[in-house]
């Protein structure tokens, strides 16, 4: 269970480029969408004042890209 606000943070590791950095109202749980371009992998960090932390990555695009890291 995710606590009443979040802050979610996303950033495309190749380039530390920061695409969401934002608080969120969870309290009725959370249904986050975001639109991840270019392509490549991207860091997603939720945080909250109570504490709570996690992190994900997520590949968007294709093997196609270049500019995919690994």
């Amino acid at each position: 269970d995710y606590p009443a606000a979040i802050h979610v943070t996303v950033t495309r590791t190749n380039d530390n480029s920061l695409h969401d950095n934002f608080d969120y109202d969870a309290s009725n749980g959370v249904d986050f969408t975001e639109t991840l371009y270019p392509a490549g992998r991207y860091r997603i960090d939720i945080s909250s004042a109570t504490g709570y932390s996690e992190t994900k990555y997520v590949n968007s695009g294709s093997w196609q890209h270049n500019d995919d890291d690994n």
